[in-house]
């Protein structure tokens, strides 16, 4: 499904629980991201669920970029969030986005 058809999906309907459950069993490679110019609750739901999906045998990286970040090297696991830059050219299964209210607020 191409991006343009994934967000045109979305936008008509909100996802099930059960349908986001699904999602993340099927997937093997999962990339966590939030909004931009994320705050320590975004930053934080990002790193734990990445962890918690790691814990669970799936590859998953957490991504953000830490110049924008401000200060919030008091979150256990800050050092695991992955530049968006690195991650071009990479595929994944799945992006889970968190604390995210619209489209234009991605990444």
């Amino acid at each position: 499904m191409t991006k343009s058809a994934m967000t045109a999906k979305t936008k008509t309907r909100k996802a099930k629980p059960v349908e986001i459950i699904e999602a993340i069993a099927k997937a093997k490679s999962i990339l966590v991201t939030g909004h931009v110019r994320p705050d320590g609750d975004s930053l934080g739901g990002m790193i734990a669920l990445a962890h918690l999906l790691k814990n669970a045998g799936v590859r998953a990286i957490a991504t953000a970029d830490s110049k924008t970040l401000g200060g919030p090297s008091f979150l256990k696991g800050i050092e695991h969030l992955v530049h968006p830059d690195l991650l071009a050219g990479r595929r994944f299964d799945l992006v889970v986005t968190l604390d995210c209210g619209s489209f234009e607020r991605l990444p």
